[in-house]
């Protein structure tokens, strides 16, 4: 007998398949292209430790010491209203203006106005100057601070990462966002609502005064 004949689908069955290959395709490669700029802005959402390039390594601000180092600095929470002001008097020692003047604790004043000189750039966004997805267009904080020779340093604080292992940052005068450790940005931002005043010494009475009976013990007067 014959060989069996192969059976063929019809021409517009063929072509109506290579269209749907080819729009599967279209979007796959859609999907694959929004997931690879995704993690190529946010590099720490995959776990993703960005390889470091020129400016990476860089300070938030140039401070240091002699004249350009911090005189006084704000950091305005702009979420609760609030605004803690210090400044770094002669003598190192540290005086708080707001939320109300008070005595500070100068440790824990000194160890936030370091921080100041030590916030480093971990990442400068190039890919976009978009900064609605991190919340610089309306900043939760605002640190501003000036220097001894009378510059004004200013940056917004945004969201934080996906992992939140830092902050969206903007400087002012600049328009891509950088990203700067939560480490150091943490202890400045509690700052407002957690202003580090002096704790006053306990009020000394009649019985814990040295040399002095206490009032009650028996033969006491």
């Amino acid at each position: 007998g014959f060989p069996a004949r192969k059976a063929r689908l019809p021409s517009a069955v063929i072509i109506q398949m290579n269209q749907r290959t080819t729009i599967i395709l279209f979007v796959a490669l859609a999907v694959l292209g929004g997931i690879a700029y995704y993690l190529n802005t946010n590099p720490e959402a995959a776990g993703i430790t960005p390889t470091p390039t020129v400016g990476d390594s860089e300070r938030l601000w140039d401070v240091a010491s002699g004249t350009g180092e911090v005189k006084a600095f704000s950091v305005i929470d702009n979420v609760n209203n609030v605004t803690f002001t210090a400044e770094h008097l002669v003598g190192d020692t540290f005086k708080i203006y707001a939320p109300r003047a008070g005595e500070a604790d100068q440790q824990k004043l000194n160890d936030a106005y370091l921080t100041m000189g030590a916030l480093y750039v971990n990442r400068t966004i190039t890919e976009t100057t978009d900064l609605t997805d991190f919340g610089l267009l309306k900043p939760d904080y605002t640190i501003v601070a000036t220097t001894v020779e009378g510059r004004t340093l200013m940056a917004n604080v945004g969201k934080k990462t996906p992992t939140g292992s830092g902050y969206y940052v903007l400087r002012s005068g600049e328009s891509n966002a950088v990203v700067v450790s939560s480490y150091g940005l943490d202890l400045l931002l509690a700052l407002p609502m957690n202003p580090p005043f002096a704790t006053p010494a306990p009020a000394a009475t009649l019985e814990t005064l040295p040399g002095l009976p206490l009032i009650g013990t028996p033969g006491t007067p």
